[in-house]
């Protein structure tokens, strides 16, 4: 393979070992640009009844947090949650702000709840779980992944 500037999403040769799956990068600069000052939290997350959501990941820590501070899970009513992030987090509503929430599948059985989630302030996510005929749900979050990531 030849030495090349990939400025813009491009198709590659494929992997030599496989020749069926497309291989994609981008301007390894502009990668590094977009994710100085980024911030992330990562954690699994679980809630039954009208507990509040508890992190289970990595003994009840996330997985990852660079926003400088604890997070916080509460209950607010049937299906909604609210997580308070240190002081300042999302400053504007131009924060870049990518909220990624994960669904389950239990004991071979499919359990179907749309989890979304919504920043409220500078400091809130309120997130919302509703079952298969889209009515407010309790214990939909099983084991959740919940990633939070903002850009300058």
């Amino acid at each position: 393979m030849s030495a090349r500037k990939v400025t813009t999403l491009t198709e590659l040769e494929p992997f030599p070992s496989n020749d069926k799956i497309p291989v994609y990068s981008r301007d390894f600069n502009a990668l590094v640009d977009a994710v100085a000052g980024a911030k992330v939290y990562k954690a699994l997350i679980d809630q039954s009844g009208t507990d509040a959501p508890v992190v289970t990941s990595a003994g009840g820590d996330p997985l990852i947090n660079t926003f400088g501070g604890a997070v916080t899970y509460s209950y607010i009513g049937i299906g909604q949650y609210r997580v308070t992030f240190p002081a300042g987090s999302f400053p504007t509503l131009a924060t870049k702000t990518i909220i990624t929430i994960g669904g389950h599948y239990f004991n071979g059985l499919a359990m179907f709840h749309i989890s979304a989630a919504t920043i409220n302030s500078t400091t809130m996510i309120d997130i919302f779980v509703v079952d298969e005929a889209g009515n407010p749900a309790e214990g939909g979050l099983y084991y959740h992944p919940f990633t939070v990531e903002t850009y300058p």
